[in-house]
């Protein structure tokens, strides 16, 4: 989701979700079918990542430039009332000084992963690079300038486990101003199920 520079967003996971059933079409295996994982200015990813264990729900974190915004994101995990999760923290070759606060997370916490790329491609290449070592059974894409609400993983897996068919689940989202504090809701319109198509 796009966020004007003075706005950052709050997702809010204890309000209504949505949830998207795609198997059905086969959408998602479409997909995938187009998207290609490059691998070129990885800096031995496999060596980053050895002796990781394995979590069942993984958070991926796509850091470029958020240094401002970036420990807020992080303590958002951390009080998660779910707690069997890894987050996996991919820096974009950023140049404002993240891999400081990452690295420091890391040692704090082992459920935290870091990886650094050392050429800027953008959200989605990151985002692919981290889906190589996410192994459980659930992915959940956080921008490293938005922070989750304390049960929005546990919100999250109840929805999976309640709908069995459910192939994504959707945050309800909120806008909020820097500035004042003001909080907004970002514009969606609520649902309750949409097939693959109708929702992408």
């Amino acid at each position: 989701l796009g966020v004007d520079n003075k706005y950052t967003q709050f997702i809010n996971f204890a309000n209504e979700v949505g949830r998207i059933n795609a198997s059905e079409d086969g959408l998602f295996s479409k997909m995938a079918q187009i998207l290609e994982i490059v691998f070129t200015g990885v800096d031995s990813l496999s060596q980053q990542f050895s002796n990781v264990e394995c979590s069942a729900r993984n958070i991926l974190v796509a850091v470029y430039n958020a240094e401002k915004y970036l420990s807020k994101c992080l303590d958002s995990l951390l009080r998660q009332t779910l707690t069997d999760w890894q987050a996996i923290c991919i820096d974009d070759a950023s140049t404002d000084g993240p891999l400081a606060i990452l690295r420091r997370y890391e040692e704090c916490d082992k459920r935290f992963r870091f990886i650094h790329l050392n050429e800027n491609r953008g959200q989605a290449h990151a985002r692919n690079q981290g889906l190589l070592f996410a192994e459980g059974e659930y992915t959940c894409f956080l921008d490293s300038d938005d922070w989750l609400a304390d049960d929005a993983l546990e919100k999250t897996v109840e929805v999976f486990r309640n709908n069995p068919k459910t192939d994504c689940v959707l945050f309800d989202c909120q806008y909020v101003d820097e500035r004042t504090g003001g909080k907004s809701p970002y514009s969606m319109q609520p649902f309750e199920c949409k097939s693959g198509r109708e929702a992408f």
